[in-house]
């Protein structure tokens, strides 16, 4: 199994921010057909994390190439950067693969 994660932390309007990461995250499943997890931070810095599960590497390739080909995606991602929801630098995202 592979997961694939993107983490970043709220700065700016957090009822805007988490709005959007629920939106953003419909989206994508609407576009990959793939159940994405969004998960905020209890204490602490406001994080949002949002998790997705893939059976294989092949499987994650395929959602990865029709989210980041996709332009209103792009748009998406441009209106809260616009926005300035997120940290920029604190943006990370990783892949993983079950042990």
């Amino acid at each position: 199994m592979i997961v694939s994660s993107v983490r970043a932390r709220i700065v700016k309007d957090t009822p805007g921010a988490l709005a959007w990461a629920n939106e953003v995250a419909e989206y994508v499943k609407k576009k990959t057909g793939n159940e994405i997890e969004v998960l905020v931070r209890i204490g602490a810095t406001q994080d949002v994390v949002w998790l997705q599960r893939f059976p294989d590497l092949s499987a994650y390739e395929k959602s990865s190439e029709t989210v980041q080909s996709d332009p209103d995606y792009h748009a998406r991602v441009k209106k809260a950067q616009d926005k300035g929801f997120f940290d920029s630098p604190s943006v990370e995202a990783g892949i993983w693969r079950s042990l």
